[in-house]
């Protein structure tokens, strides 16, 4: 029983014109059309084969996104970091406590700025 690898085919030579025109195969999960969203599944089908689970990413597949430079793990690289700027995401500040007028801390963690960027354009919607 084969698989049909028309429709990846077709959004791997969109991946390939992105990283041609970007320079790395960092597609933003919106923005670029389907193209992102795309590109996020290829990492978790990437993410469960190495863990184990079920996946339809072949060896094939891998290796063909490996050959163009894709990132696997975008948020540990240096460059998906740089890709993080001012212009791209809101400014957000870091509160040590809660401000005496309001009784709602906008980040109770204390994470860093840094990371709420990233959480800002990986999960918000």
């Amino acid at each position: 029983i084969g698989f049909d690898w028309a429709p990846w085919l077709i959004y791997y030579k969109e991946l390939q014109a992105y990283r041609e025109k970007h320079g790395d195969c960092l597609v933003p999960y919106r923005g670029h059309g389907k193209l992102g969203r795309w590109v996020s599944r290829q990492r978790t089908l990437y993410h469960r084969q190495k863990s184990g689970c079920q996946s339809s990413m072949s060896k094939e597949r891998e290796r063909k996104l490996n050959g163009i430079g894709f990132d696997w793990a975008p948020l540990k690289s240096k460059s998906s970091n740089e890709k993080i700027n001012e212009e791209e995401t809101p400014a957000i500040s870091t509160p040590t406590a809660l401000d005496s007028d309001s009784e709602v801390n906008p980040n109770p963690k204390g994470y860093t700025t840094q990371y709420n960027k990233v959480w800002l354009i990986y999960y918000k919607e």
